[in-house]
């Protein structure tokens, strides 16, 4: 029996009695191109798998969170120089008294999103970008709202979103920029 074990940042993967290699000359031979086929399927039916999988230390970090274990304070910070126009809005947002350190709270954060952006007219080639971010209890649905780049806004909510995959609702995040 033999596993292949490899991970990227955030993720371990782990297949037993299975290969990324691609499809031999003697596997196509043996099963011929429908056996080949069948076996492309199966490798790609694993991928999901592996995806949602979490490292070891990523859970025993949740289970800790869930145990109420751990008090500590995530902090995610953007780089103003990959998500200036972002990290601008997140500044002037505390400055202006919205604060730092936030509850994460995913559920209601479609509505909260919704209630923040009543009204705000679009504008053209613009996202509204929203501080705090619609995942987070203190949003309330009265978030501070500004037209950024799409890609600063989506940059910049891609970083607090992996950063808070798989992180409990209830866990203190606190937003800085660099």
């Amino acid at each position: 029996m033999w596993s292949i074990d490899f991970a990227i940042p955030r993720y371990l993967f782990k297949f037993e009695k299975f290969s990324f290699s691609p499809i031999s000359s003697s596997i196509r031979a043996i099963w011929g191109d429908q056996g080949a086929h069948d076996y492309e399927d199966a490798t790609m039916a694993l991928l999901p798998l592996g995806i949602e999988a979490q490292t070891e230390a990523e859970g025993e970090r949740m289970e800790a969170a869930l145990e109420g274990e751990m008090d500590e304070l995530l902090e995610v910070t953007i780089d103003s120089t990959k998500h200036p126009e972002a990290a601008e809005h997140i500044l002037d947002a505390q400055r202006a008294g919205y604060p730092s350190i936030l509850t994460l709270d995913r559920e209601g954060a479609a509505e909260r999103r919704a209630e923040s952006l009543e009204g705000i007219p679009k504008v053209p080639g613009k996202q509204l970008d929203e501080y705090p971010p619609a995942i987070f209890k203190e949003n309330a649905g009265q978030a501070a709202v500004r037209p950024i780049s799409p890609a600063q806004n989506m940059g910049a909510g891609a970083r607090i979103g992996n950063a808070v995959r798989g992180v409990p609702n209830g866990r203190k995040v606190k937003i800085k920029v660099n």
